[in-house]
């Protein structure tokens, strides 16, 4: 799977589930969106972003799609706020 242009795909994060006997259930359209991910692909026009980076993203703009049951989101390069760390190799990208 690929983009084009500055454009980048995410595989964003699950929240883990903290159901428990006496907790509120709380349903998951209601659930604040996720804006940490790991790249999966970047366009050709992306610079400083590369596949398996952990990043935090502005989930406002993001594209949402799903593909075999794994969840994926598509962002510009813009709205890309932190690269931590490359989670493959556990350095930090350049």
């Amino acid at each position: 799977m690929h983009t084009v242009k500055d454009k980048i795909i995410v595989s964003a994060f699950k929240e883990a589930s903290t159901e428990a006997p006496g907790t509120v259930y709380i349903p998951d359209d209601a659930k604040e969106q996720s804006i940490e991910g790991i790249v999966v692909s970047t366009g050709p026009d992306v610079e400083g972003v590369n596949e398996h980076d952990h990043i935090m993203y502005n989930p406002n703009r993001a594209v949402k799609f799903t593909i075999r049951g794994e969840e994926f989101v598509v962002i510009e390069l813009q709205d890309v706020f932190i690269v931590m760390e490359d989670s493959k190799n556990g350095q930090k990208s350049e």
